[in-house]
């Protein structure tokens, strides 16, 4: 049983340079990429093909198929670094590669109240935002009846967003205005936003 090679190069590319790398193997992956460019790549007698970081290419066949040298072309107006892998078999990496914008949101608080009372046949007001990400309203896990919300003080078991039975909870996402709660019987509920 033949086991197989693996070798990382690092390649430094200036502007318009072409290098040539010479390593014997099957499969070829561009592993890392210093700039948003995409290098040309050429294996052996196969044409050039742009290559982004994460991307390989396998050369299939027997050992008659692989390849000994490669021509890695830097595209670029600005110097290029490359980390390339090379195998006689597949290059698995588990790395993340992410290209483009990546949109990202500030920390946000929670707040919370412990157990709020809702009295017998009264609607109450259980939160109020302008603003709010998430609302997560949960009913005690004690209670004997259902807790229903709704969007107005005329919440009621037949006016109503949702049910929650003991211990169910709901989540409202971005969230703007107010939560009213009703019960036929004093009941207790938990909320949370942020």
């Amino acid at each position: 049983m033949q086991g197989s090679s693996y070798q990382s190069i690092t390649l430094v590319l200036l502007a318009g340079e072409t290098r040539a790398v010479m390593a014997y193997g099957r499969y070829l992956r561009i592993l890392d990429n210093s700039i948003a460019t995409h290098p040309q790549v050429k294996i052996a007698d196969n044409p050039e093909q742009e290559l982004q970081a994460g991307v390989g290419i396998e050369i299939f066949g027997g050992q008659e198929n692989s390849f000994s040298n490669v021509l890695v072309r830097n595209p670029a107006a600005g110097v290029m670094t490359l980390k390339i892998a090379i195998s006689s078999g597949q290059i698995d990496d588990s790395r993340l590669t992410l290209t483009g914008t990546i949109l990202t949101q500030p920390a946000q608080t929670a707040t919370g109240t412990d157990a709020a009372d809702i009295t017998t046949g009264a609607a109450a007001k259980v939160f109020s935002s302008a603003s709010c990400k998430s609302v997560l309203i949960q009913a005690d896990f004690t209670n004997g009846a259902n807790v229903f919300l709704g969007f107005a003080n005329t919440v009621s078991a037949t006016r109503k967003v949702i049910a929650l039975s003991a211990g169910m909870a709901f989540q409202f996402d971005n969230f703007n205005g107010d939560i009213w709660a009703y019960s036929a019987a004093a009941q207790k509920i938990s909320v949370s936003s942020w």
